[in-house]
């Protein structure tokens, strides 16, 4: 299972959940169509799929403004528990 927690931008707190018993690919974006939908301007309308590895969970940019873990822009990365991604 994977569980999203998408966090207030300046209090770092849990504002909405989404869980995933099993799917082995995630989308997330502004768009209607994604399994997780986040509206806001920076967020591309399919901006990143996260794709489950047989070992590990790997996350895919597709969003225009890009995506980031530890203030480093990505493109694909595996991902752990607790990754904060913006």
């Amino acid at each position: 299972m994977i569980t999203l927690a998408l966090l207030h931008p300046t209090k770092l707190v849990p504002v909405q959940h989404w869980s995933f018993e099993s799917k082995s690919l995630i989308r997330v974006g502004r768009a209607s169509d994604n399994d997780a939908i986040i509206y806001s301007a920076v967020v591309s309308r399919h901006h990143v799929e996260i794709w489950k590895d047989p070992d590990s969970w790997i996350i895919i940019n597709f969003g225009a403004n890009g995506t980031y873990i530890n203030d480093e822009q990505i493109h694909q990365v595996s991902v752990v528990d607790e990754t904060i991604i913006r």
